[in-house]
């Protein structure tokens, strides 16, 4: 990392700044504190010379508390898919921040896990047809 890296997840408004505060993030928030079930399904990446950007579909089973992505929600027990966008920006070979927020369905007749499904959806027709 960078002197002063930050992460930032837009959704939840968790957030770390600078060394310390984003190293407990990872290391007391987000390390080990997945549930078993978690998968990540990547829907595209894009690289340039100092950033990366992610879209991609978070699924697993909400059976642990997750703070950093739920707070305050008990675990529900429920299947779970959120579709989220991350940004990855570099300082030579350096991480800078990441910024992690949650695709934008504005005009979209669809919410909840409906969002993940069609995503995926609309990815796969991408594929099959080659667009």
């Amino acid at each position: 990392m960078v002197k002063e890296p930050y992460v930032h997840l837009v959704p939840v408004l968790t957030r770390g700044k600078g060394y310390n505060e984003v190293y407990n993030f990872y290391k007391r928030d987000f390390v080990g504190k997945t549930p078993k079930d978690f998968k990540v399904t990547n829907i595209s990446r894009i690289v340039s010379k100092d950033q990366v950007v992610d879209e991609l579909i978070l699924s697993f089973t909400h059976d642990i508390e997750m703070d950093y992505l739920l707070p305050d929600i008990a675990p529900t027990g429920k299947h779970v898919e959120i579709p989220l966008i991350i940004i990855m920006k570099f300082n030579g070979t350096k991480i800078a921040y990441a910024q992690i927020g949650m695709i934008d369905t504005k005009g979209l007749p669809i919410m909840g896990i409906e969002q993940a499904k069609k995503l995926l959806d609309i990815s796969r027709k991408n594929i099959e047809t080659g667009k």
